[in-house]
């Protein structure tokens, strides 16, 4: 037996030294095994400079680049070793989705995607985004993003895919239908009146809950109506369903409303009805002679708007000169007043007594924004977490760009006082590992 054992390993060896050699070049195809043929193909990888990254559950890529960050080596099996030929249909990025695809779990690369978004830095290199489908079914949270040099070569591929997908697209419950459910479950938890609330347009999509790293027993995809329901009011409340489309149950739901703690500035004096009356616009940069929430909202909101201009050459939250909306002095009618929080409701910032008045939260919530509109990460689970971490991220480059404070407290100037500590985490309760994972419960 351990004979056996070891020339399996023998074996397996010599396969990964021949795909770092490039004399395997055809696209991969697998014995069902797909854990064990991404370990062997990330071992050989692994002595020319290169990293992967493999989700052990699924065995499916995660991530492939180079650790120095130069193009990855075309002798790596299935990699074309130059950019599509001139008058060509296809593209370098498709070319690279069309062969590594599979390891990231596409079972056809190319009729199962569609390009959704590309984009091209100040430095030449081009991000690609690949979103999957099911017989023109879009498949909830299945991105590959290919990123290429200037010249066309492989710089990276990360995302992740699902496979053996079997699912009848005809819905047996209607999109109306969907929607009564969702209208009703919010209704119930938040305490609100349906006819405050207002739904978006249900899109048939299919979800696979282990791309979204959860287990919601059964594991398997299921077809669903995607929809959200937010608040006509104004208030923190932006729901997102996945609605099982044969059988009409719940199968997950989460608010999308960012809590955290492009100038038009309010005042709501305690009310709760947004945006509440015009105090500050452009006439005003200053917002002189107004309440201190409301002159600081406003010049923080300059702020982040000119770091973003600045250091990434970016317009505003929609990268084309969005109106930054700011309300202050916010209550929730359901909640003690003041309102001790901040949130972005998709449309503006809202903060309660004082939280305007700390430079990063305001920064904070308006990467929440430019968040929504880039990677468009679901505020859930560890899509979540990255969502925030992003926001408290920049929030903090803002703060030390425009002013003196050098920390890493976030909300070091409320009145409550500091609400994380990015140098330190624990002392917030907060997690500094990433399998350190916490979950707050959702209101619904």
């Amino acid at each position: 037996m351990s004979l056996l054992i070891g020339n399996m390993k023998l074996i397996r060896r010599i396969k990964a030294l021949i795909l770092m050699t490039g004399l395997l070049n055809a696209i991969p195809t697998y014995s069902g095994d797909l854990l064990q043929e991404n370990r062997d193909f990330s071992a050989g990888l692994r002595f020319t400079g290169h990293t992967t990254q493999i989700d052990e559950k699924s065995g499916r890529l995660k991530f492939l680049g180079s650790e120095s960050g130069r193009p990855i080596t075309p002798a790596i099996a299935g990699i074309p070793k130059r950019a599509a030929s001139a008058g060509s249909t296809s593209t370098p990025q498709r070319d690279y989705l069309r062969a590594l695809g599979p390891r990231f779990g596409l079972d056809f690369p190319d009729g199962d995607t569609e390009e959704t978004r590309s984009s091209v830095d100040e430095t030449g290199i081009k991000t690609t985004r690949f979103r999957q489908h099911h017989q023109g079914v879009p498949i909830i949270a299945s991105e590959i993003n290919v990123n290429v040099d200037s010249g066309g070569n492989l710089l990276s591929m990360s995302g992740q895919a699902t496979s053996a997908l079997g699912l009848d697209i005809i819905p047996k419950i209607s999109s109306s239908e969907a929607i009564r459910s969702a209208l009703a479950a919010v209704s119930k938890g938040y305490q609100v009146s349906e006819s405050e609330l207002s739904p978006s347009i249900p899109e048939l999509s299919v979800f696979d809950p282990t791309l979204l790293q959860i287990d919601l027993g059964s594991g398997s995809q299921s077809l669903v109506w995607n929809l959200s329901i937010t608040s006509t009011a104004r208030k923190p409340i932006r729901e997102r369903f996945f609605i099982d489309a044969q059988k009409g149950n719940i199968l997950l739901h989460f608010n999308e409303s960012a809590h955290a703690l492009n100038r038009l500035t309010y005042d709501i004096n305690h009310g709760s009805t947004l945006p509440g009356t015009l105090v500050c616009n452009e006439t005003n940069p200053t917002c002189s002679g107004q309440i201190g929430d409301a002159q600081k909202a406003h010049v923080y909101a300059g702020n982040t708007y000119n770091f973003y201009l600045n250091y990434h050459g970016r317009d505003s939250i929609d990268n084309a000169g969005m109106t930054l909306i700011s309300t202050v002095r916010y209550c929730d009618p359901s909640s003690a007043c003041p309102y001790q929080n901040a949130f972005w409701n998709g449309s503006q910032m809202v903060y309660g007594d004082s939280f305007s008045s700390d430079l990063g939260v305001v920064g904070h919530e308006l990467t929440h924004g430019v968040t929504e509109r880039t990677s468009n990460l679901f505020y859930y689970y560890q899509s979540g977490a990255i969502n925030e971490s992003f926001s408290d991220t920049w929030g903090k480059f803002v703060e030390r760009t425009y002013s003196s404070n050098n920390d890493w407290l976030l909300g070091g100037a409320l009145s409550i006082g500091a609400i994380r500590n990015m140098a330190n985490p624990p002392q917030f309760r907060a997690p500094d590992r990433c399998f350190e994972l916490r979950s707050l419960a959702g209101r619904i």
